[in-house]
């Protein structure tokens, strides 16, 4: 299994590429994907109920075409996205230490990595309801501002796990950090959701013909690689602006780990 040297192809003190951040994050992904992908895999539980839901519900109407299932549907949704909230801010802190491990060339440790991502749950748990909240608020104001705001605080998690930050702080922390930045930042997430929604989107209308269940995992796979890959992402990009910004190297961002 290949390490990969937070040094290989990164950009120097100064300049924050895009280039980078994706192909050494996807080198981290390649190396790495059978200890991240059953922990993101989690999160990509709600393709099961958005295949079938529908099936049910449409069974359900046929068969009572006078139920309303409106405040049930909703109900279950808001629930429903406040699980996959806490769960992808706390997978996604348990990825990001692991993917600091491999800049460093170092193992990574499932185990190692659960107990030092699980021991900041409550800051990133707070951490992920201010930006879900925040950036829930701005995009009700013409989509734009939402926009962003999520820019401004992409890296909020690792600043949070990182540098033992609170809520606030990580927010503001992110802010100062991606400064300057926050075009290249766009042009990455646009990328990583254009080829979600390419493949993500034609893979169930092609696997259905095999079966429900066939599309249901293989699209639970496929997002559960994507959220494996935004996840190292983030970690990439954030120990990439702090280079850019501070001229640090990666034993000094991950010296809290030791």
């Amino acid at each position: 299994m290949t390490n990969v040297s937070a040094t290989a192809g990164a950009a120097p003190q100064g300049e924050f590429r895009v280039g980078p951040v994706l192909s050494r994050a996807l080198a981290i992904l390649s190396s790495n994907v059978l200890k991240f992908l059953p922990l993101t895999a989690i999160n990509a539980l709600p393709d099961l109920g958005a295949l079938v839901t529908p099936r049910l519900v449409n069974g359900a109407v046929q068969r009572n075409p006078e139920a309303v299932f409106t405040a049930g549907i909703v109900t279950a949704a808001l629930a429903s996205a406040i699980v996959f909230i806490f769960l992808n801010a706390l997978t996604e802190a348990v990825v990001l230490y692991g993917s600091f491990q491999a800049l460093r060339n170092r193992p990574v440790r499932i185990g190692e990595s659960l107990q030092k991502g699980l021991s900041r749950a409550l800051p990133i748990i707070g951490l992920s309801l201010c930006i879900a909240i925040g950036g829930g608020v701005g995009f009700l104001f013409l989509i734009v501002p939402g926009i962003i705001l999520i820019l401004m605080w992409s890296v909020a998690l690792p600043a949070c796990v990182v540098e033992r930050l609170g809520p606030f702080q990580s927010m503001s922390r992110s802010s100062a950090l991606t400064k300057g930045h926050r075009w290249k930042l766009l042009g990455i997430f646009l990328v990583i959701a254009v080829v979600n929604g390419v493949v993500g989107g034609v893979l169930p209308r092609i696997l259905v013909g095999l079966g429900l269940a066939v599309a249901v995992i293989a699209t639970m796979i496929w997002h559960a690689l994507v959220g494996a890959y935004q996840s190292i992402v983030v970690a990439v990009a954030y120990h990439d602006l702090r280079v850019a910004k501070e001229g640090v190297d990666i034993e000094h961002i991950a010296s809290v780990f030791d």
